[in-house]
This record gives C-alpha cells, structure tokens and sequence, in this order.
C-alpha cells in the first residue's frame, strides 16, 4: 500500500523551478518561456547586486522575480523597474509565488514607460525635473488627506462612530503588493547622469526594434540589453537596424535549444519526444549613444588628420637622404657598368687606362 500514496516535498521556490512548472502546466501564462531561455537572458542583461535594471515583459512577472531574486540581496542597493506600456501595470502574479525576501520585494516598483521618456525629455530641456516630482508628490499627499477627511466627516454625518485605524496585521506578514514608483523614483530613474543598468525586453506583442529605439536611451552608455521573442523574425530585423546604424555593438541573436535526458541506472539517453525550436530566440548587445558614436568618429577623423599631416612632415625632411642614397647606388651601378667594360678607376686621380683589345 505504500507504493499508492503520494508523497509531496516542499522546496524553496526559485525562478527556474517556477518557470520549468508553468512551461510543463501553463505556457500560455509565461508565452512559452523556456527556463534555459529564461536563463540565458539573465545573463546577458548582467544582471546582480547593486544593477538598477529596465525590465518590459508581459511572462506574468516570471522576468521581473527572476530580476528580484538576483538584485534585491541583503544589503545591496539595487533597484528593479518593472515598466509597462498601457496606463496600468501588467500582471505580476508570478512574483507572489516567489516568496522573495524584505529586501528583494522593496527594490521592485512599477512605473509606465510614458512616464520616464517624458522625463528625460525633460532633462534634456534643462528644467528642474526633481522640484516638479517633490510638488506634485506634495499635492498627492494632500488630496489624499483631503479625501480621508472628507471621508470621516461622511461617516460622523452618517452617526458611525468607528473611528479610521489602520488594520491590525498578524506578526510576520508581509505585503505582496508591488509598489508604483512615486515621481521622485521616476525622475531619479530618468536623470540622464544615472540611467538604467540593463534593459530586459521579454514582450512579444511590441515591436523589438521600435521599443529598443525608445527605450535604449534610458540607459546608461554601453548599458547590456537583452530581448526575448518566441519568432525569430523580429529578432533579426532589429539586429539589422541597430547594426545599419551603429546603435549597439556585440550585437548576437541566440537560439537556445534544450534536450532532457533521461537518467536512470543503465538506462540513461536523450529522450525521444524532446521538441526542438519552443526555446524562442535572444538578441543581445551593448548600446552605443548616437552623440558618443559622433564624438568618438570625430576624434579618430582629427587623429588621422594629424597623423597624416605629421607623415607629410616627416617625410619631407627625409627627401635628402633619399635623394643621397639614390645617387649612391646610381653610382655604384655605374662603377658596376664601367668595370664590366674593363674600365680601372683610381682614387689618386689618374685617368682610367683602357685594356687592349685582343
């Protein structure tokens, strides 16, 4: 009888456990991610302690947890953006089933990419971004008071004399719920001097290329980035754009491949339904700024300038010497010549006799 009962081990959650589980049970829930495909981007957006990543994904937050069980370690202070497209955020249930730590929750907050490109441009026009984000952060807390008080006094209308408490929570708990990124986090993030570590782009319904073009400048110069996309096509069209014009270098597009293995005593090989090609594809590469692309060709533009007027320097003193050592070896050939014809020369000025003809 006890070969019929069924035996349960609990584990510590990790981000390749979870994403291995919804690939076997869910795919649709994670749009068929692979865990070595999971893995593989990780490793190209460098990602670990103290990185302030941009992640964009739409896997159910299986990118974001794997990103937070990554940088928010123990005394680190690293920062996770979890960045969506619409007005509100993307579904980040997977990161409840992590059961990340204090410290790994804390440094994930959410922000719409609206948001941070209409900071940086706000940079870049030189106002004082940090200013607005502090009042517009006081007039939150005030309408927030405002409608409290509003609030209270209903309920003192209305005869309810419970007064407004906060909720008793039970010792240990701890909120699942990931926090919104206040204006002051947004324009820290956006501040050109700071910029985004890594960019991480797991989201097959933008398009690779125009969400890299938007999103690129965000990051810091020579920032990684990583995109994962289950079609291949896409894929290459951005790493023909980024080449053409010299946006990124170390541009790859990767296609993992997976086989299980089946390991038992005697019986161990590769097993025979393993589907190839359900892994998707990533394009990785470092992100060169335009006005640094600019700068540097202008500066390899007024070193070879300089070399090639240094060369014409140079060469015009050595006209002398050259001019001497051709007239050496013309000589030589000369004297060559003159004795083949049986000409003797001296050197105590005597002329040269010629031999008789036989």
């Amino acid at each position: 009888m006890l070969k019929h009962l069924t035996r349960v081990r609990a584990r510590q959650p990790s981000a390749r456990a979870i994403c291995e589980a919804y690939f076997y049970k869910q795919p649709a829930t994670t749009n068929w991610m692979r865990y070595d495909a999971l893995g593989l981007l990780l490793l190209h957006a460098n990602l670990g302690a103290n990185a302030q990543p941009l992640v964009v994904e739409s896997c159910g937050g299986l990118v974001v947890a794997a990103a937070a069980e990554r940088v928010g370690a123990e005394g680190t202070s690293g920062r996770v953006c979890a960045g969506h497209a619409g007005a509100h955020c993307n579904s980040l249930d997977i990161t409840k089933l992590m059961n990340l730590s204090e410290a790994a929750r804390n440094c994930v907050v959410t922000a719409p990419l609206t948001a941070l490109l209409e900071a940086r441009e706000r940079w870049k026009r030189g106002e004082d971004v940090d200013a607005a984000a502090a009042a517009e952060e006081t007039a939150l807390a005030a309408a927030r008071e405002k409608a409290l008080d509003a609030k209270r006094l209903k309920m003192e209308a209305e005869g309810e004399q419970t007064p407004l408490v906060p909720k008793e929570r039970a010792e240990g708990w701890r909120s699942k719920r990931l926090a919104t990124a206040t204006p002051s986090v947004v324009a820290h993030f956006a501040r050109p001097s700071e910029g985004f570590t890594s960019l991480l782009l797991a989201s097959p319904a933008l398009e690779p290329i125009d969400a890299l073009r938007k999103l690129l400048p965000l990051c810091a110069p020579s920032a990684p980035f990583a995109v994962w996309c289950p079609f291949s096509q896409p894929l290459a069209d951005a790493l023909h754009a980024l080449r053409r014009d010299r946006l990124a270098v170390n541009l790859a597009l990767t296609e993992p491949w997976l086989r299980k293995h089946q390991v038992l005593p005697g019986r161990t090989h590769p097993t025979m339904t393993t589907g190839a090609g359900a892994g998707g594809f990533v394009l990785c590469g470092n992100w060169i700024p335009p006005e640094e692309e600019k700068a540097k060709a202008a500066d390899g533009l007024g070193a070879a300038v300089n070399a090639a007027r240094d060369d014409a320097a140079g060469g015009g003193d050595e006209d002398t010497p050259e001019t001497e050592t051709g007239g050496g070896a013309n000589q030589k050939r000369e004297d060559r010549e003159g004795g083949s014809d049986g000409e003797v020369s001296g050197d105590d000025g005597v002329e040269p006799k010629k031999k008789a003809k036989k």
